[in-house]
């Protein structure tokens, strides 16, 4: 048997495989989904942190500093004490803390 014969029927059985296998893929039965890994968080307790960088800090109308450097970083801790379906959907308990920092002390 050639050299070129065996390339030959080399290359038909790889065209053939390339045309068979789309076919078998869309036959074959799907993998079974992984499970879900058991972990310790179960989103009961979340934070919040922000920081906000005003141009004017305004309270209740009056300006209080609208020259220099403002940054106004807070934090907000949440624990959901209750997640149901019936009339009292979920009851949250949460507290935070806010404060403001002036470069100008005006």
């Amino acid at each position: 048997m050639s050299q070129g014969r065996v390339l030959a029927g080399f290359g038909a059985l790889v065209v053939a495989g390339l045309l068979v296998s789309p076919v078998l893929a869309q036959t074959a039965a799907p993998a079974p989904a992984p499970a879900a890994a058991a972990g310790p968080n179960t989103g009961a307790v979340s934070f919040d942190v922000n920081v906000d960088i005003p141009t004017k800090y305004q309270f209740r109308g009056v300006v209080n500093q609208d020259q220099g450097f403002i940054v106004q970083p807070g934090l907000t801790a949440t624990v959901k004490l209750y997640e149901g379906e019936n009339i009292l959907e979920s009851l949250d308990w949460y507290a935070g803390i806010w404060t403001s920092f002036h470069s100008d002390q005006s």
